[in-house]
């Protein structure tokens, strides 16, 4: 079986650390539905453009992820992750967001 599910969260590696990963994950073409990264401290801190940049990559590629939870972001780049989201998933996009983290998954049709 491959991989479908990642969950990284409270987890302290970087931005940077996480673009690496989903550069794999681009390159070796595995098709996560879910990846949690909630409560990850240093990712909105160091290298976070670089995670969003990988994202954006990993979805270009034809890769949708159905469920991700990212801590919350500066504001420009988590207005590019939610545009990627909407464009990716239209109508069945669901956004939740609280002090800490910040929830994207599709509604269940």
């Amino acid at each position: 079986g491959r991989l479908k599910k990642l969950d990284v969260s409270e987890n302290n590696l970087t931005g940077k650390s996480f673009a690496s990963v989903i550069n794999k994950l681009t390159e070796c073409e595995i098709n996560l539905s879910r990846l949690n990264l909630a409560s990850c401290k240093l990712m909105p801190l160091l290298g976070a453009g670089d995670f969003v940049n990988s994202l954006e990559e990993y979805f270009k590629s034809g890769n949708k992820l159905r469920f991700l939870v990212l801590p919350v972001l500066e504001e420009s780049l988590l207005n590019k992750v939610k545009d990627l989201w909407k464009n990716s998933w239209e109508c069945l996009v669901e956004i939740e967001e609280d002090s800490e983290n910040v929830t994207f998954s599709v509604k269940q049709i």
